[in-house]
């Protein structure tokens, strides 16, 4: 009973690492240009302002209003993802990993505020997803103007 228990936990914890590898192995495409900061200024998202408020914190964070920056942010970006220059009109499969990641990285920053745990690690690792979801969504803005044909499919 406890050797099947410690194969459990140990299977349980390996799929989680090659997990978090998986999404930051996807997180580390290198794009042409920084798309993100077009996308990021044309929705008006916060997650920049997070990530440079975080290197230069000098008041505590507000974790309500933080959260909810963050959540907005990926709402608007889902949107986009779905609807901008897509066909399909829904998430490829590096797109749903990364969903899943930064859920896992939600419920992290959640657990990390009750517990009174340094939270800056899980806001960082939600803003690098959206920053990537932010190049995916500048990346095909840019394609659809240079070749709006090629770019839809």
């Amino acid at each position: 009973m406890i050797l099947s228990a410690l194969i459990l936990i140990v299977s349980c914890s390996l799929l989680f690492f090659y997990f978090q590898v998986l999404c930051q192995r996807i997180l580390r495409r290198e794009f042409d240009r920084a798309y993100f900061q077009m996308t990021v200024n044309a929705a008006r998202l916060e997650f920049a302002s997070l990530r440079k408020g975080l290197e230069f914190q000098t008041a505590p964070l507000d974790f309500a209003q933080c959260r909810l920056a963050l959540q907005c942010d990926l709402l608007t970006l889902r949107y986009l993802l779905k609807h901008a220059a897509n066909l399909k009109q829904s998430l490829s499969g590096q797109e749903r990993l990364l969903m899943l990641y930064y859920r896992l990285s939600s419920v992290s920053f959640v657990v990390r505020h009750w517990l009174g745990l340094n939270e800056k690690a899980a806001i960082l690792k939600m803003a690098s997803v959206l920053q990537y979801f932010a190049n995916v969504v500048g990346e095909r803005k840019f394609r659809m103007q240079a070749d709006p044909l090629a770019a839809a499919e």
